[in-house]
């Protein structure tokens, strides 16, 4: 898989088959329908109001700001200007006290079971690991299809943790990797690598 992040630092990227664009606050009606679709969110911690949506995005800018990466709005190549989905990096403490950074990745249902969620997980961990962050995700325990996603992408399962009386598992980018299997041909390291 080749990374094209297209001289946007990480603010976009492009593969064969996925575009990912910096989150903007022009995608609220795209994010409010996803945050809204039962399917969707029941494995994703539940349903979000509009109003918590709309926090969401101004949250996400303020990440952007702060930090120089964040959530990408993630569409194909062959409709551009279609959103299926959302994910990417934010800091976070979910997990414990001390902070990693998050991957994140939702997508509209009809475009599951296409590896497309497997892509973007991967292109996120690729990104993250040339800004040298502490990677981590987290689902719901019961959800085998975002552990596979995970585990697919080189994660490691670390432990089960409770939030909002749900079980939830974390996985972590594994410390002791100097090479993502992930990426052909990109060392962990490797800031100067040719998927950049």
């Amino acid at each position: 898989m080749k990374v094209d992040l297209k001289g946007h630092g990480v603010e976009q990227f492009e593969t064969e088959r996925l575009i990912g664009r910096r989150l903007m606050p022009t995608h609220l009606n795209f994010l409010s329908e996803l945050h809204q679709d039962d399917d969707v969110m029941k494995i994703h911690g539940g349903k979000r109001s509009v109003g918590i949506t709309e926090r969401f995005v101004q949250s996400n800018a303020a990440h952007w700001r702060r930090f120089q990466f964040g959530l990408w709005i993630i569409s194909r190549t062959d409709e551009p200007d279609v959103p299926i989905g959302r994910a990417g990096l934010r800091w976070d403490r979910v997990f414990d006290d001390s902070q990693a950074c998050d991957i994140s990745c939702i997508l509209a249902k009809e475009f599951w079971n296409h590896g497309i969620a497997t892509e973007t997980v991967k292109v996120s961990i690729a990104i993250g690991l040339k800004l040298g962050l502490p990677l981590v995700a987290g689902s719901e325990a019961r959800h085998g299809a975002a552990r596979r996603v995970m585990e697919k992408s080189g994660l490691v399962y670390w432990s089960d943790y409770s939030r909002n009386q749900r079980t939830w598992s974390k996985y972590q980018w594994p410390v002791e990797a100097s090479s993502p299997a992930i990426v052909e041909g990109m060392d962990a390291h490797d800031t100067t690598s040719s998927l950049f």
